[in-house]
């Protein structure tokens, strides 16, 4: 017998809570397996279940359940490969950052990122798009929540955290100082890279006046991806209402193509503009939605298993694996920064991304490349790549206020505090709000402003009353680590003591006496 359970949506429309008995009967922990292999479920008596699923009923929908046993197992459609490919991105940006010249084209690691984001995206949004198996309302309502517990967490830590070292390391009599708190006000809300690019600050001056000395120059990526978060699932919402799905693959990539066209124009009227604004970005991070669609080759060439096509199939892979590793090697060590960037010289690294990502969805067994950068420690370092990206600039820029950052022990230093705070960031805040699960969803969007207008506040109190106050002086500095001086202190003459004159005296004994000069002579 099956049972099912319906109950009103925050929006007004009825959702069925489906097949509540079966999620309670797979995952109750008395389950055993059959001699078949199938489950089989120990409960005693038909109370029992009916109880169980009530309380699978009760909970806000039953998907919050599902995504909880998802998370704590292997979930199917996940692709460690994706999160290797993240932690070679971040590794090349931070080498980068430590000094230019051990990997030129580092900085393209963040191009990279954005075919993953785009990727990662339309995989959340897509599938419920085209289907219609859900409201819009819902649908974006659960994307932003998501949203929010992703990036809201540790981009409030960091931006708390750094604003205080900020007081600490630079003077107050620097300009540098404000130029923080206010790149800082904007990194909160998603507008840092507009507001580099209304500066005339290029990403690439020098000088301690420069976005080389700032905390938060890091961020402008932030801020492109978060503004992509509000012009892509637009996308979705018309072909949720309008497209079939070969019409949707041909909006997105009528949109890539209008932006990339943009990001030429750009690139050889203003490469300021072109580096740090969506439209000329925008193409990259539709790069990866489009080739989501590629899912559907996997399926279609499942079928093929004739000795011939094993044999096309092994040598073609070994030509893409070769030549991905030429694209990577490209962008990461030739790609310029003076000139023609992003186009056409990102090129390398948005095609290498793009590949690798097609690459890990061949049919068949995983290709070597597939493996390797997706063994367990790859995937690892990219579960941490957004603590690491988050924290590892604002941390050697710290230091480069403080020291000089030349010595190769300073330089260890700061990766190791990069590290200690990212790993930090990640087990015991990001871990624990992606497992948070809220009763309501406007609890999420509730808490997410609360601490966004709370570190608002506190940045406008660093700028007002409380300007460098936290900065310490030198001389009350230096001076509490300073002996006290020594004094002298006048005291009056002893008088003798009756004994004292029954003891000799020794006199000095009288100095002889200066000749005197001759007479004069007459």
């Amino acid at each position: 017998m099956k049972y099912r359970h319906t109950r009103l949506n925050e929006d007004g429309s009825l959702q069925e809570l489906a097949d509540a008995q079966e999620f309670a009967q797979n995952n109750h922990p008395d389950a055993r397996p059959n001699e078949d292999g199938s489950q089989q479920n120990a409960i005693a008596s038909s109370s029992e279940l009916e109880s169980m699923v009530v309380s699978v009923a009760q909970s806000r929908e039953i998907g919050h359940a599902l995504e909880l046993h998802a998370a704590r197992s292997k979930r199917p459609d996940y692709r460690p490969d994706v999160d290797g490919l993240r932690a070679i991105a971040v590794v090349a940006v931070i080498i980068f950052h430590m000094d230019h010249r051990w990997l030129p084209g580092g900085f393209v690691g963040v191009d990279v990122f954005f075919v993953i984001s785009g990727y990662v995206v339309s995989h959340t949004l897509i599938p419920q798009c085209l289907t219609r198996s859900t409201s819009v309302a819902s649908l974006l309502l659960a994307f932003y929540a998501r949203r929010c517990k992703r990036l809201a967490p540790a981009l409030v830590a960091m931006v708390l955290v750094m604003s205080a070292a900020v007081s600490w390391a630079v003077p107050p009599e620097m300009d540098q100082l404000d130029k923080n708190y206010i790149t800082a006000q904007f990194v909160l809300i998603g507008w840092a890279n507009n507001h580099f690019a209304s500066t005339f600050s290029s990403y690439w001056d020098e000088g301690m006046s420069s976005l080389e000395y700032n905390f938060f120059t890091h961020t402008w990526s932030l801020g492109v991806e978060e503004q992509f978060y509000f012009l892509f699932p637009a996308l979705c919402v018309l072909a949720h209402r309008e497209y079939h799905k070969l019409g949707f693959v041909l909006l997105l990539i009528n949109t890539a193509l209008l932006s990339l066209i943009i990001s030429a124009t750009l690139t050889a009227w203003n490469q300021r503009l072109a580096y740090y604004l969506l439209p000329s970005r925008f193409w990259q991070l539709m790069a990866g939605a489009i080739i989501y669609q590629t899912r559907t080759v996997r399926i279609a060439a499942e079928g093929s298993t004739s000795v011939s096509m094993r044999c096309l199939r092994c040598a073609l892979l070994a030509i893409a694996q070769l030549l991905l590793c030429a694209c990577f090697v490209v962008a990461f060590a030739f790609t310029p920064n003076d000139v023609g960037f992003p186009v056409p010289y990102s090129f390398a690294a948005i095609g290498g991304a793009m590949g690798f990502i097609v690459l890990g969805a061949a049919p068949g067994p995983p290709p070597l490349l597939t493996r390797l950068v997706g063994c367990a420690p790859m995937a690892y370092v990219g579960r941490l790549s957004y603590p690491l990206y988050l924290w590892h600039w604002p941390v050697f820029v710290f230091f480069k206020w403080i020291t000089d950052f030349e010595p190769t022990g300073v330089r260890v230093a700061a990766l190791f505090a990069t590290i200690i705070l990212s790993l930090a960031t990640y087990h015991a805040l990001e871990l624990n709000v992606q497992q948070w699960r809220p009763q309501r969803r406007s609890t999420v969007f509730l808490s997410a402003g609360l601490a966004v207008a709370a570190t608002e506040m506190w940045l406008g109190a660093l700028r007002g009353p409380l300007y460098g106050s936290l900065y310490p002086q030198p001389a009350s500095f230096l001076e509490s680590f300073q002996p006290p001086p020594i004094t002298t202190v006048l005291r009056p003459p002893l008088m003798p003591s009756p004994t004292s004159a029954l003891l000799p005296v020794h006199l000095p004994s009288p100095l002889p006496p200066s000749p005197s000069p001759p007479p004069p002579s007459p």
